[in-house]
């Protein structure tokens, strides 16, 4: 039983884990992108679907640490939208309050 309950922890931990790097990951993307250094790796679409997939993730996060850390991708992300160039990005952090 309690080889169990350790192997069902570690899972949660790690999954857990995994939100928390996957968030970071994608708010630096999106800072790269934003930044001098444009990279090209992602298309205005997909910073679309990273803001949406950012907003789920706050909002059905209960996890404290991977929330804060959804929180600095999130601030990346809304950092990249405003300096975009590109009118859709530009007020998609408009969009995302409104929904």
């Amino acid at each position: 039983v309690k080889a169990k309950e350790v192997s069902s922890q570690m899972l949660l931990l790690c999954a857990w884990r995994s939100v928390k790097e996957l968030s970071l990951f994608l708010g630096d993307l999106c800072a790269m992108e934003a930044g001098k250094s444009r990279l090209g790796l992602v298309t205005s679409q997909q910073i679309l679907e990273m803001g949406s997939f950012m907003m789920d993730l706050l909002a059905q996060t209960k996890h404290r640490g991977a929330f804060e850390q959804g929180y600095v991708a999130f601030t990346k992300l809304c950092e990249c939208l405003w300096k975009s160039e590109k009118s859709e990005l530009h007020t998609h952090p408009v969009q995302l309050l409104q929904e």
